[in-house]
């Protein structure tokens, strides 16, 4: 016998509390209920899924224990199992009990267990493979509430989901009607689909930790959802898809490996994102950001460790108001791409309307080819509005602005000069940067001051000249102060000297002098500081 050397009453006994039991033994399959009375029975492997349904139905409320061994469900029905709410199955362990699912011994496809219309039902400890006769999802449901699935491993192909949500009947996301309380925990998900293994749709107020998941997980339309701990890895697809409207997105403490697409992205209004806490690694696609952010977005990108990916670490392409803090992004664009082709390790959107908080990030290595950072504004004015502090670049090729309507695109080893033509309005401070062959960091200029020395030749005649451009954030002549000291011996005799910002072309400025410099070659030479005031 299966249960060894102990009597079928001790291992009954040995369960503790169930309201009915389900077990095979050779040719055998049957059911009892919890004072030893059959339910059902049958020949295994012909009978097995019908004799679980009359365990499932014969309970009002409780446990149906379903011992180990391998159940062959093979009943002409569009779904093998449907549970009732308030019944748990409950099985010995997911590599102990097994649920195959072969439709009318594979003439049809079709799912393994429905959970549809179901108020706090239960799957606990089992394995539900629609992979090997190539079937529907292992599980799915709608209409769902209250429902954890726990310790358990659902399985298909590239036919569909492995788990199926689909939500309420008439869902509503904006007036929660939406499935509710529903959860995933420390479950195995495996899937060949391209699409979505997991579907997670029209969900309130759920949780999906500590899963093991081999494909893309679709978080469509829905309200507070918690995903926490879960390792996603090797997907054929993306790592995670925000699809829809959606409220409350928390993504948190994953790991993300060997997706050949986006590990994380949006397409659809998401208010109150938080994205933290992940580690993603070996991720792509090429030429395109490992978390892609698009459409409008509210909410916060932090503490991730992006490293060893393919592709750039965070594009921002988003309406919205945006937090992105203390993210590392360490050997990404693997395969060296040009900062014009995804090549970024950060890139903005600056013709969004976007106010983005962008602090306390770091940016190691670049590759030959990419870049710290690329604002694009697609030949669009700028709208985008940005605030940098306190972050780290590794500056060994310049900051880039693409596609300005007018300047087109421009390079800069300080990232100021692009933040001023590509953003509507910016604030620096505190940004430094280091290079491949300095690796001491130094401050990045911020635009809000500038200073340098200019050597001119005197004529004798002429009181005013022109220094050349401040390179400040502004060009309004009443925010800016520009102070000289003169440093030759011709120049501080032709002084007092003042500056000014220039009226024909207020990016440049000019000193002029009390008196005309003697004539002579390079013999006024001066200092000059420019900075803005509020």
């Amino acid at each position: 016998m299966w249960f060894a050397d102990i009597s079928w009453r001790q291992f009954r006994r040995s369960l503790g509390g169930f309201s009915a039991i389900v077990c095979k033994q050779e040719d055998d399959v049957w059911a009892e209920d919890q004072y030893g009375k059959t339910i059902a029975q049958g020949e295994a492997g012909v009978d097995d899924a019908q004799v679980i349904q009359s365990a499932i139905d014969a309970v009002e409320k409780g446990i149906v224990f379903l011992a180990r061994g391998t159940y062959q469900c093979v009943r002409d029905s569009p779904a093998q199992i449907y549970l009732k709410s308030y019944v748990s199955l409950v099985g010995e362990g997911k590599d102990a009990t097994r649920l195959i699912i072969n439709r009318a011994n594979g003439v049809s496809k079709g799912d393994g267990i429905s959970i549809s219309n179901t108020v706090g039902a239960r799957l606990i400890s089992i394995r539900v493979d629609a992979k090997t006769h190539d079937q529907q999802a292992a599980v799915v449901g709608s209409n769902v509430s209250d429902f954890v699935a726990c310790d358990c491993r659902f399985e298909n192909l590239d036919n569909v989901f492995a788990v199926y949500f689909a939500g309420s009947s008439s869902p509503d996301v904006d007036n929660e009607v939406l499935d509710k309380n529903n959860k995933l925990i420390n479950c195995e998900i495996y899937g060949e689909y391209t699409g979505d293994v997991l579907s997670w749709s029209f969900q309130m107020d759920s949780e999906i930790a500590g899963c093991k998941i081999y494909g893309r997980v679709a978080l469509y339309k829905g309200k507070n959802v918690n995903f926490h701990h879960n390792f996603i890895y090797d997907s054929p697809n993306e790592g995670i898809w925000i699809t829809g409207k959606y409220y409350n997105a928390h993504i948190n403490n994953n790991i993300i490996r060997g997706t050949p697409s986006y590990a994380i992205r949006n397409s659809g209004e998401v208010y109150g994102l938080v994205i933290s806490d992940n580690l993603i690694y070996r991720t792509g696609p090429s030429g395109a950001a490992t978390i892609g952010l698009f459409d409008y977005i509210e909410g916060v990108v932090a503490n991730n460790y992006i490293t060893y990916t393919k592709a750039a670490a965070i594009g921002i392409a988003c309406n919205g108001i945006l937090k992105v803090v203390n993210n590392i992004a360490k050997n990404c664009n693997r395969d060296n791409k040009y900062w014009y082709n995804g090549g970024s390790i950060f890139g903005i959107s600056g013709y969004k309307d976007l106010f983005l908080e962008f602090r306390n990030n770091i940016a190691y290595d670049l590759n030959t080819n990419g870049a710290p950072m690329t604002i694009s504004l697609g030949g669009n004015e700028p709208k985008a509005e940005a605030i940098f502090e306190g972050n780290i670049f590794n500056r060994s090729n310049s900051f880039h602005g693409a596609d300005h309507p007018t300047l087109g695109n421009t390079a800069n080893s300080e990232l100021y000069m692009i933040a001023k033509n590509y953003l509507a309005k910016f604030k620096m401070e505190r940004n430094y940067a280091f290079t491949d062959s300095a690796p001491e960091k130094v401050l990045l200029k911020t635009g809000n001051e500038n200073s340098g020395s200019k050597t001119i030749s005197g004529d004798g005649v002429t009181t005013d000249f022109e220094i050349g451009a401040h390179g400040l954030v502004t060009t309004d002549p009443s925010k800016i102060v520009v102070k000289i000291t003169p440093v030759s011996q011709d120049a501080i005799n032709a002084s007092p000297c003042v500056g000014y910002v220039d009226p024909a072309d207020n990016t440049k400025i000019r000193v002029k002098f009390a008196s005309a410099p003697a004539n002579g070659a390079d013999n006024v030479k001066i200092v000059w500081h420019a900075e803005v005031i509020s």
